[in-house]
């Protein structure tokens, strides 16, 4: 049947393809609202431009808008359709937070609007709403929520859940066009539409073969041509599966729940319901219920969201900068969740709705913490950039070490992690060159080869001391000691 999807046969709930109720309107509105909330708050609070931000911006200055699209399509970071996204942030928009946050606000509303449109012929309902409550809360991919540059994460995604969208409509054309677009903003979402895809046609490959060939091929061509191109093939990163196994805590340990103790807890009554639901899938422990087949679905899901980052070495890191990585394979942890919380209703509903309201208030604060932190990433650049233009006697021109390390106090959220994120936000603020300011932490003392005097920059105390080549030497190993033992 043309209408039939995975729901139908791993579930026994019809396609949904028809008009949408209003309170079901309103459900989704208010979920979107929720998953645009953070990105809202960081913009009226306190958010800005941080690292990689400033390198983004940076290449348009250097480089105009033409030679900029072309290096930020081609060459780093190499995503075609993201370059034109960046082009309207950091060209037309610039550090205006307020805007900026508008923008990935809509595109974390848009991300949850479309994994609805697509969730809604696929699970049913008493797993769709909870898997979308917890997309929309989980705090353990904040970053997409926040920081500028990574919006191209969720953007892509959203493309991703509308060609598949599209796909159980039977606009095999659209499917394809827009599953190969999204991978072209940003290449990690392929494994998981792939992956996605199958699953919807292998119920009935005869009938879905053709389709779904049709949908994923421009998107798998497309990744390895980028993968093929692609600069970071240079051997430099992280060794493949160099960080596989930061993937649980991420997702179910400290990623979600903070606290080692809780994480712990929560993440064992999570693997004995995955070796539940397995159980109860053979012969001598069939049950009629579906909530453990979604949830094993959820795991297959995230281990497919996850494989590209694996293969890679990306870190799933529980908090800051890297825990963008964990925003892919979150839309199976969020199916797991979803459906095991189903599961637990269908068996002891109030303990379920005690879970529910624990669970969200949770989410909620962890939220909150997050908007807090990055808010302090960004006063932290603020300080060093005020501290460094108002400094009496600095030469823009001539080599200026800048110490001590920005210190994160834990949270991973750095303002600035390489030089020419700081070189860039000293132009942008203040003009001049700026090209030699170099971060201790990013430095190799053994690198340093010059005649000339460095001029050694603390932001704290704004003080400045004029070192020969020799003195500097000595002093960037000191601080090197210190940056390295904090």
């Amino acid at each position: 049947m043309p209408g039939t999807t995975l729901a139908q046969e791993a579930a026994g709930e019809p396609a949904r393809f028809g008009l949408v109720a209003g309170a079901e309107r309103i459900r989704v509105g208010l979920l979107a609202l929720a998953a645009s909330l953070p990105s809202l708050a960081s913009g009226l609070l306190g958010g800005g431009f941080l690292t990689d931000d400033w390198g983004v911006w940076l290449v348009f200055d250097q480089n105009g808008l033409v030679d900029g699209l072309w290096q930020l399509a081609f060459e780093q970071p190499a995503r075609p359709f993201a370059a034109p996204y960046y082009a309207v942030l950091y060209e037309v928009i610039g550090d205006r937070p307020v805007l900026q946050g508008l923008i990935i606000a809509a595109v974390n509303a848009s991300l949850l609007v479309t994994a609805w449109l697509f969730g809604r012929h696929v699970l049913p309902a008493k797993v769709l709403w909870p898997t979308l409550v917890v997309f929309a809360l989980a705090p353990n991919h904040a970053m997409t929520r926040l920081w500028f540059v990574v919006g191209t994460y969720p953007l892509a995604l959203a493309m991703m859940f509308l060609g598949l969208w599209q796909l159980l409509r039977r606009r095999n054309l659209a499917a394809a066009g827009l599953l190969a677009a999204g991978t072209l903003v940003y290449e990690g979402v392929v494994v998981l539409a792939v992956t996605l895809v199958v699953m919807w046609a292998a119920p009935a490959w005869r009938e879905r073969l053709r389709a779904a060939f049709v949908a994923v091929t421009p998107a798998v061509v497309v990744a390895a041509g980028l993968f093929l191109l692609s600069p970071k093939r240079d051997g430099d990163g992280p060794d493949p599966f160099d960080n596989a196994s930061s993937l649980v805590s991420a997702h179910f340990g400290t990623g979600m729940w903070e606290y080692p103790l809780l994480a712990q807890v929560v993440g064992a009554v999570l693997l004995l319901a995955v070796v539940v639901a397995v159980a109860a899938q053979l012969p001598s422990w069939r049950s009629s219920s579906i909530e453990p087949r979604w949830l094993l679905i959820g795991v297959v899901v995230m281990l497919a969201g996850a494989a590209p980052f694996m293969y890679a070495g990306a870190v799933f890191a529980t908090t800051g900068l890297f825990d963008r990585n964990n925003l892919v394979p979150s839309v199976g942890t969020a199916l797991v969740l979803g459906s095991g919380w189903a599961w637990l209703r269908s068996w002891r509903p109030n303990i379920a709705a005690v879970v529910a309201i624990g669970g969200i208030s949770w989410f909620a604060a962890m939220q909150a913490v997050d908007v807090d932190n990055f808010r302090q990433a960004v006063s932290r650049g603020d300080a060093v950039i005020g501290a460094l233009a108002a400094a009496p006697g600095v030469d823009d021109a001539s080599p200026i070490i800048v110490v001590p390390e920005q210190v994160s106090n834990g949270t991973g959220m750095a303002d600035f992690v390489y030089h020419g994120d700081l070189v860039a936000a000293m132009r942008y603020r203040h003009g001049g060159d700026w090209s030699r300011v170099l971060l201790i932490e990013r430095l190799d003392c053994g690198s340093l080869d010059t005649s000339a005097p460095v001029q050694v920059f603390n932001w704290r105390d704004e003080s400045i001391e004029v070192l020969s080549r020799d003195a500097l030497r000595t002093r960037c190993e000191q601080e090197k000691e210190l940056v390295e033992g904090a």
